[in-house]
């Protein structure tokens, strides 16, 4: 079923009282769709959804006053979103638990904290995707363009992960950060952020480095870098660089052999 602005109402009605069993959205497009967060709240929030595609959608807050969350998928598995905007807001997509999260082709702008931020996420994909013009949180405190979230009693550490392709250009947030992960390949971004952990993976178990490109934005005290504090079995492949600014110095390293 391909959701636009005719049935939607229906549509998440029918979800929320039982059209579907255990009130989940599945096999369902969401497609051109624009959504509003009001206050702390969700824009667009699909718990236990399964097979839902979000396709060319708008999730707004406020640009000037970033708050509430774009999508909130909680337990859901196979949920792709691709093609869409976030903007104004506290935070993009937030995934907990779940399984088959495809991120792809979308835009972050003017968020105040993390752009993708997941935990308990299996066989996922965050791709493609260009993150830009960040908003400072108040009292000195960072977020994450790209997060997974550390394990806890109630939500595992996520496995599988791909990160590859995406393009990050963020003040006063970290580029991305992947701790206590398993099985995680992060490919092919380039990177521009003006604080020490481009990359940061502590604790992360199995963590593949590719091709990576990184650079320090101007004002930078230090160099945007990667950071692999406590990591089990990193392994670089290719060519990952990170650069100061004006490119006046460089961090080269070396391929795993």
């Amino acid at each position: 079923m391909i959701v636009t602005t005719t049935n939607l109402t229906d549509v998440l009605t029918r979800a929320r009282y039982g059209g579907w069993a255990k009130g989940e959205l599945r096999n369902v497009t969401l497609k051109g769709l624009t959504f509003k967060a009001t206050g702390d709240y969700a824009a667009l929030r699909l718990p236990k959804a399964s097979s839902v595609i979000i396709d060319g959608c708008a999730f707004r807050g406020d640009p000037e006053n970033p708050h509430g969350i774009g999508v909130d998928l909680p337990d859901s598995q196979d949920v792709v979103i691709i093609n869409s905007l976030f903007e104004g807001l506290e935070t993009g997509i937030k995934a907990v638990r779940g399984n088959g999260l495809a991120v792809d082709q979308n835009e972050f702008r003017r968020i105040m904290g993390d752009g993708v931020v997941y935990s308990g996420q299996a066989d996922y994909e965050i791709t493609d995707n260009l993150f830009h013009d960040w908003r400072a949180i108040p009292g000195g405190k960072h977020a994450d363009a790209i997060q997974s979230l550390r394990p806890d009693d109630r939500n595992p550490p996520s496995v599988g992960g791909l990160i590859a392709r995406n393009t990050i250009r963020v003040r006063g947030a970290q580029a991305i950060f992947v701790p206590e992960s398993i099985d995680t390949v992060v490919a092919e971004n380039h990177i521009q952020c003006d604080m020490a952990n481009g990359i940061g993976g502590a604790k992360s178990t199995r963590l593949t480095l590719r091709d990576n490109r990184l650079a320090t934005l101007q004002g930078a005290s230090t160099i945007c870098r990667i950071e692999l504090r406590e990591v089990v079995d990193a392994r670089f492949e290719g060519v990952n660089i990170a650069a100061a600014y004006a490119n006046n110095k460089q961090i080269v390293y070396p391929a795993t052999r």
